[in-house]
């Protein structure tokens, strides 16, 4: 329920015959049901980015998410309403992934170790591997390693898989009815409280990373998918793998796009979050004695592909952005808005980056690897026919 201690706010939306509120305080006479999707911009900012309290706007994404909560058994700030929890979480998450803080040649070189030692092993055996597990693996390690100051030595490949296998299943189900194993979240913990220091063991290590690991996997990806045969795009990449530095992210020249116009046109095409939904109350412009709460989604994947980024819009084109309008650039939300928006923004996009660098690095020019491409390029799910193998000479 809405708390007793908000009130009334207009939230405006333009929706044809009623009008949108956020009533934050207790509704015992609405009806409850799913919403909309959202595919303007101008409502997308509305719903993420309304003229309301903080405590209000958490209210809102804890209700739409509470199936995450019962899903991964989690009382982060994504499903708890609690302004202190927020304050806490987000205090707590920006000293593992500030920015100003991050040693980016150091996660850079977890990256390398990681991939090397992935890839080692198929050389031994068994020669390949599904292209979205190997960067599911490598993605937990780098993620756990870097920044949760886990331990390596114990992180066992089979394990690894196990915890990411897990992830993708409870994210599935948690959007469906069916009663769902406590198992799943079991194993997940066990295996994180081995791997990370006794700080992390006391709390609830899914809350950590859940938020960056998500924010990376499916974009690193897409990313790697994309460029793996563009010569001039993994130049870019190449040039700031070896120089992680703000003014080598963003720098574009003649030969080639900047890493960030290629990481952005990644996170136009594949948002981490497709659609970012809030619990709203809808009630007629007249009287709120017929109501209902529901829950509206921003669609973030249709606002990003939506005609001002003309005919190519589904196309990856990372040069777009070097002179991209300003209606353009509105619509990019991958990472949402508002106070609300993800925490690692600003930590994702170089992440990802030198995650993907490394991929390119040591699958295209360093080993003798291949990436079979299959029909289609996935999602969470979607990557049949995708694998890396053993054999054949790469080039840059």
């Amino acid at each position: 329920m809405f708390s007793a201690t908000c009130t009334l706010s207009l939230l405006a939306l333009t929706l044809p015959t009623v009008f949108i509120f956020f009533i934050l305080r207790k509704q015992s006479k609405c009806n409850i049901s799913r919403g909309r999707r959202l595919t303007k911009v101008s409502d997308a900012y509305a719903l993420l980015n309304p003229p309301l309290p903080l405590a209000c706007q958490l209210q809102a994404r804890a209700i739409a998410n509470k199936h995450l909560k019962q899903t991964f058994k989690i009382n982060s700030t994504f499903v708890d309403d609690s302004v202190d929890v927020h304050a806490a979480f987000t205090k707590k998450a920006l000293s593992l992934i500030s920015v100003r803080e991050v040693l980016w040649n150091q996660i850079a070189q977890v990256a390398l170790e990681t991939v090397q030692s992935n890839l080692s092993h198929l050389e031994s055996n068994p020669h390949h591997i599904r292209f979205d597990t190997f960067i599911q693996r490598i993605t937990i390690r780098i993620i756990t390693v870097s920044l949760l100051h886990g331990d390596p030595s114990v992180m066992h490949p089979h394990d690894i898989d196990t915890v990411a296998r897990n992830i993708n299943k409870l994210w599935i189900l948690s959007k469906t009815t069916v009663n769902i194993p406590d198992t799943l979240v079991g194993e997940i913990n066990d295996h994180l409280r081995r791997w990370l220091p006794t700080s992390l063991k006391q709390e609830n290590p899914l809350e950590y990373l859940i938020p960056t690991y998500e924010t990376t996997w499916r974009v690193i990806a897409a990313l790697v998918a994309y460029t793996y045969s563009e010569n001039s795009i993994r130049l870019a990449l190449h040039l700031f793998l070896e120089n992680p530095s703000s003014s080598q992210f963003t720098r574009f020249c003649d030969e080639h796009p900047s890493t960030e116009s290629i990481v952005k046109e990644t996170l136009r095409l594949h948002p981490p979050v497709r659609r970012i939904s809030r619990a709203v109350v809808i009630g007629s412009s007249l009287s709120q004695l017929f109501c209902h709460r529901t829950t509206l989604a921003a669609d973030i994947e249709a606002i990003q592909r939506s005609d001002v980024w003309g005919p190519t819009r589904h196309e990856f084109n990372p040069w777009r952005h070097q002179f991209s309008t300003k209606e353009q650039r509105k619509t990019m939300l991958p990472f949402g808005t508002g106070p609300l928006s993800c925490i690692a923004k600003e930590w994702a996009p170089r992440a990802v980056a030198i995650i993907a660098a490394t991929v390119l690095e040591e699958v295209k020019v360093h080993r003798q690897f291949v990436l079979v491409m299959g029909p289609c390029m996935g999602q969470r799910e979607g990557w049949d026919g995708w694998t890396i193998q053993l054999g054949g000479t790469n080039n840059m």
